[in-house]
């Protein structure tokens, strides 16, 4: 990538490295990539951010901006804040979901899961267990299930019941 941009060429990254199925980011975590072909090369970033819907799908290219001056974690998140802003939009221009089409009675996370699964089917060689490695997990940030991994170690006792409290869950 560093020896196409310095030969003139223009390239697209996809720092998300996946497709975002969370029902809760409007942009995963990136993969710093883009950041270190950038600063290597003084190249400015074009962020740009496409949304599906039915048979079609929208862009939005946002406005040119240069991290020189910035420290890895400062424009990876000016990074993430231009494609969610740009993410954001699209949905509020196109998206067709309306409150009133959400079905009555089925439970948020299965009608989502329901939803991804449709939208998975549709490609035909998708690989899950390539997937899996493929989404940027920042070491700084600790996730619910890790969080909470602790309670599979505890053996319950009137002692720690406390610690159950509000997590049935956990107890299964």
């Amino acid at each position: 990538m560093i020896y196409a941009l310095r030969m003139g060429a223009s390239i697209i990254l996809y720092p998300e490295g996946t497709w975002n199925k969370s029902p809760n980011q409007i942009i995963s975590g990136l993969f710093p990539g883009v950041f270190e072909v950038a600063r290597a090369t003084g190249c400015r970033i074009v962020p740009m951010a496409h949304q599906r819907e039915g048979d079609l799908i929208y862009s939005k290219v946002g406005d040119v901006f240069d991290i020189s001056g910035m420290s890895r974690y400062e424009a990876m998140e000016t990074v993430k804040e231009q494609l969610s802003t740009l993410k954001y939009e699209l949905m509020e221009m196109y998206g067709q979901a309306k409150r009133k089409d959400f079905p009555i009675g089925i439970v948020a996370e299965n009608y989502w899961e329901e939803h991804i699964n449709a939208l998975m089917a549709e490609v035909p060689l998708y690989d899950y267990e390539l997937e899996k490695h493929t989404k940027w997990v920042d070491k700084d940030v600790t996730a619910p299930a890790d969080a909470f991994s602790f309670f599979k170690r505890i053996n319950p006792s009137k002692y720690n019941a406390f610690l159950y409290r509000g997590n049935i869950q956990y107890m299964i």
